[in-house]
């Protein structure tokens, strides 16, 4: 997938779902790839059923399988995580993981009524069209 489908189809997400991606919104306010009532982050849409697994939570497409040394769980879940993301989305370079993380750190650290402004901002300064109609 390139970067303009990525992005059309998290602009699309997050402008049409309007809420942030959270396990319990009146707890628990880290975001999530699989949150509560269907929801989904930035990254997490993009993410088939069958290809997520929980472990993947916590972690980010930036993350470093090695500075996991000492949780070695961990480890193989930032591994296996990069490689369903290079099988899915073909995100296999470092630059590849620092656009998802861009996206994702608008949905984890935007309020959703910035979004919009946001994304028309990421998508100016990665070359991309920002024509979603939503």
């Amino acid at each position: 997938m390139d970067r303009q489908a990525i992005f059309d189809r998290v602009a699309t997400h997050l402008l049409t779902q309007m809420v942030k991606s959270m396990k319990d919104p009146d707890m628990d306010n880290r975001c999530m790839y699989r949150g509560a009532n269907g929801t989904s982050c930035a990254v997490g849409c993009l993410i088939p059923d069958d290809r997520y697994e929980e472990r993947f939570e916590g972690l980010t497409p930036d993350s470093d399988p090695n500075s996991f040394i000492y949780k070695m769980d961990r480890k193989a879940a930032a591994i296996a995580f990069k490689k369903m993301l290079a099988e899915v989305l073909g995100a296999t370079t470092e630059d590849d993981f620092a656009f998802l993380r861009g996206l994702q750190r608008i949905h984890d650290f935007g309020d959703q009524f910035s979004w919009r402004r946001d994304l028309d901002r990421f998508a100016e300064l990665s070359n991309l069209q920002f024509c979603v109609a939503v």
